[in-house]
């Protein structure tokens, strides 16, 4: 979630200075949805991916 987006959700402008993490089953099924959408099989294809190369 970007600042502005905290932001306008209304949270504090403290909030936005604190470290924000996702629980391991968040990220697994964020990483689950990105390889379905992608067709893709493993994280380092997601990265290779990625790469502004």
């Amino acid at each position: 979630m970007s600042h502005a987006s905290i932001d306008t959700a209304g949270a504090a402008r403290v909030d936005l200075h604190r470290p924000r993490a996702a629980g391991e089953r968040t990220v697994e099924s964020h990483v689950r949805n990105i390889l379905a959408k992608l067709g893709l099989t493993n994280r380092t294809q997601i990265a290779t991916t990625a790469s502004p190369d």
